[in-house]
């Protein structure tokens, strides 16, 4: 299913933590093809039935129906959903191009898929990010976690008003059993504000993920402050680490992203700018939470934020 000379590349972590910035960096030389949130259930591929989905080598239905999933994806055989959060249009160009490619992401992957140069697949998806061990242990992908500040990441899901349900959590018994009990097992979600259900979102996340991390020393991590600090060195390391040609082109392309003639902050609604000056990112959340609404954050996210995030860095 995989070949042991280009195994496929992985780029998760939660939502909002700068997955697409960093696969898309990542993805800048000819050789990789870039796929775009496979796991998404209302974009991604066919067959994806939930929302972050819990994957383990437990030979459960679970593991055997995802197995399946993912060796068509990494052959070239999968297709991808059409989209309903598309905006209508009127343009009977536009509508017939959506009949014949269903959607970007499709027509994306399908073109890479019959690509002889396209010798790297690099899977960019938060929606994995419990699904990444069984990902790295039994499809031997080069995985990669982007890790942000909980204040930060928080304050993008406000901006874009944003919301995840926690049920999509509570409702995964494997998942629930083996990371997620002792901090969601007795929280009562009816009573949260948006804040505190973000934070508890991204706390169960982070949690699985600090697991995953300390049981596979070959999963690379990095933080989205570093990153934005430093891109070109961290990402030449990544390069580097995944394997990657980093060349004078591929170079050129990360300083183009990433200098200060870009702007700083994104506008309202858009989720995606890659253009940015990266290290001006960082402290963006200050402008968009209240001080009472970082308290709460820290309280809740305090036993796992400790691990990557000094006081100083609040």
């Amino acid at each position: 299913m995989v070949n042991a000379n280009h195994p496929p590349i992985l780029v998760t972590g939660a939502p909002r933590s700068g997955t697409t910035f960093l696969g898309k960096m990542l993805s800048l030389h000819s050789s990789v093809a870039y796929i775009d949130e496979p796991f998404n259930l209302e974009t991604g591929i066919k067959g994806i039935d939930r929302h972050l989905a819990y994957i383990t080598k437990k030979q459960t239905e679970t593991e055997q129906y995802y197995a399946e999933l993912l060796q068509s994806l990494l052959q070239g055989k999968s297709a991808f959903k059409q989209s309903d959060l598309r905006s209508p249009t009127d343009s009977v160009i536009r509508q017939t191009a959506r009949q014949l490619f269903v959607s970007r992401e499709n027509l994306g992957y399908k073109l890479n898929a019959r690509n002889p140069l396209k010798s790297r697949r690099l899977l960019k998806d938060p929606m994995a990010c419990f699904a990444s061990e069984y990902l790295h242990r039994e499809l031997g992908a080069k995985t990669v976690v982007i890790l942000r500040h909980p204040a930060s990441t928080i304050a993008s899901y406000k901006r874009l008003g944003w919301h995840f349900d926690l049920n999509d959590l509570l409702s995964q018994p494997e998942l629930m059993k083996d990371h997620l009990e002792p901090i969601l097992g007795r929280v009562n979600i009816k009573k949260l504000n948006p804040v505190q259900e973000w934070a508890y979102f991204w706390l169960a996340i982070h949690a699985v993920l600090d697991t995953f991390l300390k049981c596979n020393a070959a999963m690379l991590k990095i933080r989205h402050e570093d990153l934005s600090l430093k891109p070109l060195h961290h990402l030449h390391w990544l390069y580097e680490k995944l394997e990657l040609p980093f060349t004078s082109k591929v170079k050129q392309k990360i300083i183009d992203h990433t200098n200060i003639e870009n702007p700083a902050a994104a506008p309202d609604n858009a989720p995606h700018v890659l253009k940015r000056h990266s290290a001006s990112v960082i402290n963006q959340w200050r402008k968009i939470l209240t001080p009472e609404e970082i308290a709460q954050i820290k309280e809740i996210v305090s036993p796992f934020s400790q691990r990557w995030y000094t006081d100083r860095e609040w």
